[in-house]
C-alpha cells in the first residue's frame, strides 16, 4: 500500500481504481540504456542551447523520447526540445 492510500485512508474501491490505474501505465527501467543515453543527449542539448532544466525534469523529458510519448506541460520549460506539447494551465487548451 502507498504512503498515500495510507495516508488518506483510501476505501476498497479508491484502492481498486488506484491499482486500475498503475497497470495502464508504461513502466520503464530508468537504468536501461536508451534511457541514461537519452538523458545524457537531452542534457548536452540543453547546456548547450543556455537552457536549464532540473535534473527531474531531465528524467521526465529522457523518458518520454525513449518511449516515443508526447510530454505534456503547463510550464515552459521543455520548448527547446521540441518534442512537448504545452497547456494552458488557465485553459486547459494547447
Amino acid at each position: 500500500m502507498s504512503f498515500a492510500q495510507r495516508a488518506k485512508n483510501w476505501g476498497d474501491a479508491k484502492r481498486a481504481r488506484y491499482e486500475a490505474l498503475l497497470q495502464e501505465l508504461v513502466w520503464i527501467d530508468i537504468n536501461g540504456i536508451a534511457v541514461l543515453d537519452a538523458y545524457a543527449r537531452i542534457d548536452c542539448f540543453s547546456i548547450s542551447a543556455g537552457k536549464s532544466l532540473s535534473k527531474n525534469d531531465i528524467w521526465i523529458a529522457a523518458s518520454a523520447r525513449m518511449t516515443g510519448a508526447t510530454l505534456l506541460t503547463t510550464d515552459k520549460d521543455f520548448g527547446h526540445l521540441h518534442h512537448d506539447t504545452w497547456i494552458d494551465p488557465q485553459t486547459g487548451k494547447t
